[in-house]
C-alpha cells in the first residue's frame, strides 16, 4: 500500500477495478460460507461501548456472527478488507465519520448498511439514504425492530444478488 500511494497508483481506474473485483471475491466467499452455517456476518460500527456490546449480545443471540469497532477509519479499513454480509454504521465516529464511510464503501461494494445513530433531523436520514444507506435507524431504537429491518435487508440484498441477468 505504501508503495502504492508514493507512486499514486493507488486510485488509477485498473486498481479500484481490480480493489472491486478482489472485494466482490470475498464477499461471494463468504456468502457461500455464511450460507453452510446459516449465519450472516454483522459489522458494528459504533463508538458508544455500551451500545455495541448490547448490539453485539443481541445478534449473536439471534443467531448472527458480529464483530465490532468504535473507530471510523479501522472501520472502513475492515469494510474493505474483511468479509460482511451487513454493517450497522453509526454516523458520529473518531477519524472519520459514518457518511463518509458509507460514500467511499459505495464506490466498491453494494454491501448492505443500516445507519443507527442519533441523528434524528430529516435532513440527515434523507443525506444517508441518498449517499447510499439501506436504511436508516435513529436512537433510541427498539431492538425488534431494528432486528426485522436487518433480517429484510438481508432478505432484500440476498434475493437481489442472486436473481438471474436478463
Amino acid at each position: 500500500n505504501i508503495l502504492l500511494k508514493e507512486k499514486n497508483l493507488e486510485k488509477t481506474p485498473l486498481m479500484i477495478q481490480w480493489k472491486r473485483q478482489v472485494i466482490l471475491r470475498r464477499i461471494l466467499w463468504m456468502r457461500s460460507k455464511n450460507k453452510e452455517t446459516g449465519m450472516a456476518a454483522i459489522l458494528i460500527v459504533e463508538d458508544e461501548h455500551r451500545i455495541a456490546r448490547f448490539l453485539q449480545m443481541e445478534l449473536e443471540h439471534e443467531g448472527f456472527s458480529t464483530a465490532s469497532e468504535s473507530n471510523g477509519l479501522r472501520a472502513y479499513e475492515r469494510i474493505i478488507q474483511e468479509d460482511y454480509d451487513l454493517v450497522l454504521l453509526d454516523i458520529m465516529l473518531p477519524d472519520m465519520d459514518g457518511l463518509t464511510i458509507c460514500q467511499n464503501v459505495r464506490k466498491l461494494s453494494d454491501i448492505p448498511i443500516i445507519m443507527l445513530t442519533a441523528k434524528d433531523e430529516i435532513n440527515d436520514k434523507v443525506t444517508g439514504l441518498d449517499i447510499g444507506a439501506d436504511d436508516y435507524i435513529t436512537k433510541p431504537f427498539a431492538i425488534q425492530e431494528l432486528l426485522a429491518r436487518i433480517r429484510a435487508t438481508l432478505r432484500k440484498h440476498n434475493n437481489s444478488t442472486t436473481k438471474p441477468a436478463e
